[in-house]
């Protein structure tokens, strides 16, 4: 039959014993819960209680066993067992859970039972409540150990150290279950129990610094694995910057090298468009601008006018019975009086701002900026008299020309356009060709009256 466990009184030398046991327990388990506090790991909070559990569960297996922790009785030793069972498997590293699902399932139950049972164990006579503790102990105690050798073919750092921890109770155990049936002495039981939870709490703390190291050294290589890629994806985006700029540089130089080739480009073209528009404005017989450039340099010249409020006079100059040269000496010889007519009234107009131009067949025309009617008078006689004195040397030989001319100036107005004026200055030719030709009149326009002298 099962009995009540007996109550032993304990020798001068076993209470040393247990003092010196639980003494390195106590010490122990608060090392264990200092280093909760300082990493806080869960697992060294577990196993801290644990520790402080089986101090009192041994201390509940000897009730005239007196230490600072007060006296517990024999019906706290299924709960407190129970709780241990439950730590146990709290506290097991997961190294030692197990992918296959038939083991995962087993550690469930294992983890599930003993919170039902404790629940239950208070309500249960002490006799039963403590079998049923033992047994639920010796099959939690068989899972370690199961899961500890099938994780030692993996050479996981602490196994050995857990299976050391997790034998030494299930010897114990053993002996209990004999010593509860009245087969052995129960002090030698308690002794052994001392002596195994003694040695568990060794091999445990062996094993769980093992495990810690192990998960620290796994920290840092992964924070070290960690600073290498951040280190690597830093150097790689570096590259990734600097292949960058190299390519906007080499793209920018392109594009400086390709603007300067527009650029030139662009240049000779604009030379060419000028040399072009030089050609456009030129008189191929006689080298001055043609009526082309006349006009637009007319229309500029009166804009400037009108802008500065200053004179502008047009010049209108016409050669003396020039249809007779070409019929009586040919139209060689009228190109060479051309030519040599417009070479002088170019030579005339000295400044750079002036322009000679032939207007057609034997008509020119100067556009003077800035030039009052007298200094037009002195320009345009100079003209007349230099065409008028010296014979004129053509294919034919040399022939006595004249010519006669029409001056207009005027300040440009919103009122007077430079049709106007041009259209004065031809009034004037026309008044000098009417009064004898070979002369100079100058056109004035006083209340829209015009007038010759």
């Amino acid at each position: 039959m099962i009995g009540s466990l007996p109550s032993v009184a304990a020798s001068e030398t076993v209470v040393a014993y247990n003092h010196t046991v639980l003494g390195f327990m106590l010490a122990a388990g608060f090392a264990s819960l200092l280093l909760w506090f300082i990493t806080k790991g869960i697992r060294c909070l577990f196993y801290g209680l644990y520790i402080v559990l089986a101090i009192f569960w041994l201390n509940s297996l000897q009730p005239n066993y007196n230490i600072a922790i007060n006296q517990i009785g024999l019906h706290w030793s299924a709960p407190i067992l129970t709780a241990l069972i439950l730590l146990s498997q709290l506290f097991t590293p997961t190294f030692f859970r197990q992918s296959n699902a038939f083991l995962q399932l087993i550690d469930k139950v294992l983890l599930y039972l003993p919170a039902s049972w404790l629940l239950i164990v208070w309500f249960l006579p002490s006799e039963w409540g403590m079998m049923g503790t033992l047994t639920l102990a010796l099959l939690n105690i068989v899972h370690l150990l199961s899961l500890g050798i099938l994780t030692r073919r993996y050479q996981t750092v602490g196994v050995d150290a857990y299976l050391a921890a997790w034998g030494l109770p299930l010897t114990t155990l053993l002996y209990f279950f004999v010593s509860y049936l009245h087969l052995a002495p129960f002090v030698l039981s308690v002794n052994l129990a001392a002596f195994c939870l003694l040695g568990q709490t060794v091999f445990l703390a062996i094993a769980s610094a093992s495990v810690y190291g192990q998960e620290r050294n796994e920290k840092l290589a992964a924070q070290e694995n960690a600073l290498q890629q951040a280190k690597q994806a830093s150097e790689a985006q570096q590259q990734l910057i600097q292949l960058q700029q190299e390519q906007q540089e080499e793209l920018e130089a392109m594009v400086r090298e390709r603007t300067f080739e527009l650029e030139v480009t662009l240049r000779e073209l604009q030379d060419k468009n000028q040399e072009l528009e030089e050609k456009n404005t030129l008189d191929p017989l006689t080298g001055i601008r043609n009526r082309r450039f006349f006009d637009k340099k007319l229309l500029a010249e009166y804009r400037r006018s009108r802008r500065e409020l200053s004179e502008l006079t047009v010049m209108m100059l016409d050669i003396d019975h020039f249809k007779s040269v070409n019929d009586n000496y040919g139209h060689q010889a009228g190109d060479d009086v051309i030519r040599c007519v417009a070479k002088i009234a170019e030579q005339a107009a000295k400044r750079p701002s002036d322009s000679v131009c032939r207007y057609g067949g034997e008509e020119f025309s100067l556009i003077l900026p800035a030039t009052e009617p007298q200094g037009a008078m002195q320009i345009a006689e100079a003209i007349r008299r230099a065409i008028a004195e010296h014979p004129i040397h053509t294919s034919a030989g040399p022939l006595s020309i004249t010519a006669s001319l029409g001056i207009a100036t005027r300040v440009a107005s919103v009122q007077f356009t430079e049709k106007d004026l041009l259209q004065l200055a031809d009034d004037a030719l026309y008044q000098a060709k009417q009064n004898g030709r070979n002369r100079v009149e100058v056109a004035q326009d006083d209340n829209n009256t015009l007038k010759h002298t």
